[in-house]
């Protein structure tokens, strides 16, 4: 579970969830799932960006989590010290 937080808190993922991001919902891939049924195109958008938020959320926890643990560091350090 840490190496996953460490993947999500590395900016190479950043980057690579940004060209994902850009490739899913690019114009090319867009006109590929608007053929068939009217409502896939909705079906695909939406599952698209489900994924994209949720792994932005994942992200965001996992700053969270480092910074909750270092700002829990100094108060440990602030009590000892008086």
């Amino acid at each position: 579970m840490e190496n996953l937080k460490n993947i999500f808190r590395k900016p190479e993922f950043h980057f690579f969830l940004f060209c994902i991001s850009l490739v899913l919902f690019g114009w090319p891939i867009l006109r590929i799932a608007e053929g068939g049924y009217n409502y896939s195109i909705f079906i695909y958008l939406f599952i698209a960006w489900a994924i994209i938020i949720l792994l932005l959320f994942f992200i965001a926890e996992s700053h969270n989590i480092k910074a909750s643990n270092q700002s829990g560091e100094k108060k440990k350090d602030e009590v000892t010290d008086v």
